[in-house]
């Protein structure tokens, strides 16, 4: 009797080990995923990612293994270069369970590498309020400045007459907090005409980047479009102030269009640009511009 029990309690642990092929794909998969974070190479990661997909393709479609891998195989689909696979993975791992942040979050990344902008959107959309940090983190990509594909479709989208489809993607994007994103959004409504709001957004950026001369020459083309003249010359010549291109940066062609078409003088002009040439005397837009002041006061 007791050797009856202890064959049917090792025939029990034997059903419960891992079968081969889920050992190896779980050991193959965990390697890529060590390689990804000491930063391989890219045919490196490649090559390790597409092993383990081997790997996971060895399960029979029909085990639990083949249901629990789904996810992570879709991950290792996309990263193998393998990408129609990888929506197909991706998009079978949604209909086996209530799909985790995971899931969901390689499901979007699958989307946009395939340019299914819409599809992606309106899932975020949905997804956002059941897990909004995963898509935040999503969209804000690596340094939260946004996915630049997908901020050129919101683009588009806008230009098209889609407000509420394209203006979710600026806006939640600048969620983050990134100065870049936060700018984003600001010209997104600037160019929808909301000029108020968008002077807000571009506030906002510049008390967290106050030194960044590409979002003054922004704010300063805002102000420019409002009226609101003597601001945005303040602008303009802090980016200039700023610039670490040695003054060929868009703010020096601002303020020469600015000087040229404003329709006014500006008492404040020819001892700025004195000062900006000294400090760049190889520069050539400064240059062209006092050429330009002097040609104005013939």
């Amino acid at each position: 009797m007791i050797r009856l029990v202890l064959a049917l309690l090792a025939f029990v642990l034997l059903l419960q080990r891992p079968s081969p092929a889920q050992e190896a794909f779980a050991e193959i998969y965990a390697r890529a995923i060590e390689l990804e974070a000491e930063g391989a190479p890219p045919e490196s990661l490649r090559s390790s990612y597409a092993a383990a997909l081997r790997a996971f393709l060895r399960l029979p479609p029909d085990s639990a293994e083949h249901g629990k891998f789904l996810a992570k195989a879709g991950r290792a689909a996309l990263l193998a270069g393998r990408e129609a696979m990888a929506l197909e993975l991706l998009a079978e791992a949604l209909g086996e369970k209530s799909a985790d942040g995971f899931t969901r979050r390689w499901w979007l990344e699958a989307q946009l590498r395939a340019a299914a902008y819409a599809a992606l959107v309106r899932r975020a959309r949905e997804w956002d309020r059941e897990q909004p940090d995963m898509v935040l983190a999503f969209l804000a990509a690596g340094d939260g400045s946004g996915r630049p594909e997908l901020l050129e479709a919101a683009g588009s989208w806008l230009r098209g007459g889609e407000r509420d489809f394209g203006l979710w993607v600026f806006s939640r994007t600048a969620d983050a907090g990134n100065p870049i994103a936060i700018a984003n959004h600001a010209l997104a409504l600037r160019n929808l005409g909301e000029l108020q709001e968008s002077g807000d957004l571009y506030r906002r950026a510049l008390e967290i980047a106050p030194r960044d001369p590409v979002l003054w020459n922004d704010y300063g083309l805002l102000l420019k479009g409002s009226g609101r003249l003597d601001e945005a010359w303040e602008a303009f010549h802090k980016s200039l102030s700023l610039d670490v291109e040695i003054g060929q940066g868009p703010a020096t062609t601002n303020l020469l269009l600015l000087m040229r078409n404003g329709g006014r003088t500006w008492s404040r002009a020819d001892a700025s640009l004195q000062s900006l040439l000294r400090l760049r005397p190889a520069a050539a837009l400064p240059r062209r511009l006092a050429i330009e002041r002097i040609l104005a006061q013939k």
